[in-house]
């Protein structure tokens, strides 16, 4: 045996049975117990644990402080994330799928791509319903901002050339309808009424009972009962109370179609669809929403207000 003396790192000095169950391993001059053992088995590690060979856990394990494994992990159940995947190979807030199956049976974290709510990072559910995803590209007019809408819900024929001989035809275009779902995260905000959405893209428009909602919920823009266009505090002294609406001569004006147009004008028509109200925001305004102070506003591409009420 080597006579040189060697200095341990750390030295077990005491093993306690508390009350005849738990099983602890204390160190010298430390009241924090480093391991726990209970009668059932459960184990607590109070630092950190490094294993060399393989590790079989029977039962589920919590890592309350983080947990990193530097080479590969397997599992043959479910893995539960509450605040998401990050990395290679994780799914981002915002990630569009198609979904074949049940619209009302969706996995946990995606919702349907209805604009009714908010995503965890605070961008707006888009709208895809009946729609066709273009790629944005920032070298064309058209499609160079994310998140615009166009065509027509007419364009559902295009013309052929069959041959030489015949002349161009309108050929019908076979569709399969299919759920568009958003993966939301974790704090995604989604609206329980179904009249209600996040805001109002180029050529969207609401009708009577819809309207659009402040991410709180406290403030509505809404084609009210009568049909009269009311941007409402839910949590007024009385209940629902106007802060804004479209006044005329002494009397409000009454309409049944509120529409954000695609030359940029938010627009108020009557049942005669003559124009009641217009923002005057052509070539300007992009998207229409509702702020958490109290706002009715249109936004330009860089989200900047070019009106804004009250």
């Amino acid at each position: 045996m080597s006579e040189d003396t060697v200095t341990p790192l750390w030295t077990l000095t005491r093993v306690n049975q508390i009350d005849g169950e738990n099983l602890s391993l204390t160190l010298d001059g430390e009241v924090t117990p480093k391991v726990e053992i209970t009668p059932e088995g459960k184990a607590t590690f109070n630092t950190s644990m490094t294993v060399a060979g393989a590790m079989v856990m029977q039962g589920p394990a919590t890592a309350e402080a983080g947990l990193t494994v530097s080479g590969s992990a397997s599992a043959t159940g479910t893995i539960a994330a509450e605040q998401g995947f990050v990395g290679m190979g994780a799914v981002p807030v915002g990630a569009i799928l198609m979904w074949s199956g049940d619209p009302k049976k969706l996995p946990a974290g995606w919702y349907l791509c209805n604009g009714g709510g908010w995503l965890a990072n605070g961008d707006p559910i888009p709208d895809l319903r009946s729609q066709f995803i273009v790629g944005q590209d920032s070298r064309s007019n058209e499609y160079k901002l994310a998140g615009r809408r166009g065509g027509s819900p007419q364009g559902s024929k295009v013309k052929v050339l069959p041959n030489a001989q015949a002349g161009a035809a309108d050929f019908p275009l076979r569709w399969y309808a299919l759920a568009y779902i958003i993966f939301g995260g974790r704090g995604a905000n989604i609206l329980a009424d179904p009249n209600m959405r996040a805001d109002l893209r180029n050529d969207q428009f609401i009708n009577e009972g819809e309207g659009i909602s402040s991410p709180s919920g406290r403030y509505v823009l809404k084609i009210a009962t009568g049909r009269k266009l009311q941007l409402l505090d839910m949590r007024g002294n009385a209940g629902a109370t106007p802060l804004w609406r479209i006044m005329l001569g002494g009397f409000e004006r009454e309409g049944s179609k509120a529409v954000m147009q695609a030359d940029g004008n938010f627009v108020f028509y009557n049942k005669d669809t003559e124009p009641v109200f217009a923002s005057d925001t052509n070539n300007q305004g992009v998207l229409l929403r509702v702020t958490d102070d109290g706002k009715v506003r249109v936004d330009d591409a860089d989200g900047k207000p070019v009106w804004s009420k009250p």
